[in-house]
């Protein structure tokens, strides 16, 4: 190999404090034929995560990064301005070209940061021959003069890498757009493939990361098709938890895992894999996406967390992306990403009080009970914001008003299969199903609700009502006790927890409860009724 690199400071010249943040750009490559191009590719992938590795740096992802330098229109070592670092929200930018002349590659680096270029001297160049060198040499080499630039003395561990440059070769083969089709014998072939590249130990990471991602996708695809949707989301976790075993610094695959829990409707794993891969590297933005959309899209935390997301990695939505680049991940995220789009206007104008016309005039009439008013004008609403379930929410409510709860419990249904966090379309669930007497379900509904808002009383006495329609009276109980604990002074739950305690024989505080449903209410006739009936049934 040979090797050429120019790193000598100059006189009086002292190392620059560490950046807290870098994005690797893209390496260019030139005057190389259009197959080698992913030599460059190599290049700032790896520089991104031996920078991440063991979480030394926040670092941008590498398609974000690329993303950014196109957006920008930076080319080859054109160092970002110190606006332009702050918009990217990273304090230094590692870029370089990767020129290839038969079988000799010359590498240039260049750091930039706030204050001008980072490496004394000016940029590194090094020069090797493709056919003695192995990649874990040339990229040892190429992150010695990076690391110059951004760190006192000392080069950060490698990620393992293959020996031969025909293996990398068919991994960066295999991530190609063109290669990516989702036919399901193309899939298969496919699969079969990046199989074998997992039994290299360098590669099982990455390699899995592209199973798992292709995995998801066709998920995505087979979402009516509930076994095969199930399956597919199942092989795609095993694949993104064999990827973050081999490289459990790695917080794109962390985050990865997180986002297949959410499609499997396990949110506290997916809000755990999405908070490390967070706390890992605090410049992903899927980590971020993931907390929000586990926290429910129309929740103040969500919004906070898809704020944050937008901020770092704005390309996670394809209108925000280059001209010409295709969606992330295949448009897997994109509906719900869009979705808090729409949720976060409605509900900005919502908070200031601002609603629609039809749909305040249909909550307007619904509230003094003209229901066949209300339902016209909720009914026009919905055809204003697809992206808002509120006219579709009193729809239903109307239905339970007027006694069908066949028909609520079927909108509700769905609403809850769309906008699976919003915890008053399960309290409205429960209330439709109580009502139509199918106890354990409202349970289970109202239940939902209050773990997604354990700030709602209304669940807790209604899991205690459904669980004393259901017969469960020491659950009822202990529901019951539970929200006079947090409202001493809700005299309808004291009565029903006075009957509860009646029926469990528990005279004592079946008294104590209903002398504290009359002082709250003295002119209560059913608390009346019911004091009499303890008073007998305990002298029987």
């Amino acid at each position: 190999m040979l090797g050429l690199l120019c790193l000598a400071p100059p006189p009086g010249w002292t190392a620059p404090k560490a950046p807290a943040s870098v994005a690797v750009f893209p390496f260019t490559a030139q005057r190389s034929v259009e197959k080698n191009r992913w030599l460059a590719q190599f290049l700032q992938d790896e520089l991104t995560r031996s920078l991440m590795l063991p979480a030394r740096l926040p670092v941008l992802g590498a398609e974000t990064a690329a993303l950014w330098q196109r957006k920008l229109g930076l080319r080859g070592l054109d160092g970002p301005t110190a606006p332009q670092l702050q918009e990217m929200h990273v304090e230094a930018v590692l870029h370089g070209t990767s020129q290839l002349v038969l079988q000799f590659a010359l590498i240039r680096v260049q750091i930039t940061g706030a204050q001008g270029g980072l490496l004394p001297g000016g940029a590194a160049s090094l020069r090797f021959d493709l056919n003695t060198a192995r990649p874990a040499q040339l990229l040892k080499e190429v992150l010695a003069a990076a690391v110059a630039g951004l760190f006192p003395p000392g080069t950060p561990a490698l990620p393992p890498q293959p020996e031969r440059w025909e293996t990398l070769w068919e991994y960066y083969a295999l991530r190609e757009p063109s290669s990516r089709g989702n036919a399901a014998a193309g899939l298969e072939r496919r699969m079969a493939r990046l199989e074998r590249l997992t039994e290299n130990p360098a590669l099982v990471g990455r390699a899995s990361v592209l199973m798992a991602e292709d995995l998801l996708k066709e998920a995505r695809l087979r979402q009516t098709d509930g076994a095969s949707h199930r399956k597919l989301l199942d092989a795609a976790l095993n694949h993104a938890r064999d990827a973050v075993t081999a490289e459990p610094w790695n917080s794109g695959a962390l985050a990865l895992q997180g986002e297949i829990h959410y499609f499997l409707k396990d949110d506290y794993d997916a809000k755990t894999e999405a908070s490390i891969a967070r706390v890992k590297n605090p410049l992903n933005g899927l980590a971020y996406a993931v907390l929000a959309l586990a926290a429910g899209l129309s929740t103040g935390q969500a919004n906070q967390h898809l704020q944050r997301a937008l901020e770092v990695d704005p390309f996670l939505w394809k209108q925000n992306r280059p001209a010409g680049s295709p969606a992330f991940q295949d448009g897997v995220l994109e509906p719900l990403l869009n979705k808090w789009r729409g949720l976060r206007a409605k509900f900005a104008a919502r908070d200031a009080g601002r609603l629609g016309p039809r749909l305040a005039a249909g909550i307007a009439l619904f509230e003094n009970k003209k229901w066949e008013e209300a339902e016209k004008a909720l009914l026009e609403a919905t055809q204003n914001d697809e992206y808002d379930h509120t006219p579709l929410l009193y729809l239903a409510r109307i239905q339970i008003e007027t006694g069908d709860s066949n028909a609520a419990v079927l909108q509700l249904r769905r609403l809850t299969t769309e906008f699976p966090q919003e915890a008053e379309l399960y309290y409205y669930l429960g209330i439709a199903l109580e009502q139509g007497e199918a106890y354990q379900e409202a349970i289970d509904a109202f239940q939902t609700s209050l773990r997604e808002n354990p700030q709602d009383q209304r669940a807790l006495f209604h899991i205690g009502t459904a669980a004393m329609g259901n017969g469960q009276w020491p659950r009822a109980q202990e529901a019951l006790k539970m929200l006079l604990a947090r409202i001493p002074g809700h005299q309808e739950g004291w009565l029903r927890y006075a009957i509860v305690n009646a029926r469990l024989e528990q005279w004592q505080t079946a008294e104590r409860a209903i002398g504290e449903a009359l002082r709250l209410a003295p002119d209560a006739k059913d608390a009346r009724q019911w004091q009499e009936k303890i008073r007998l049934r305990r002298n029987d």
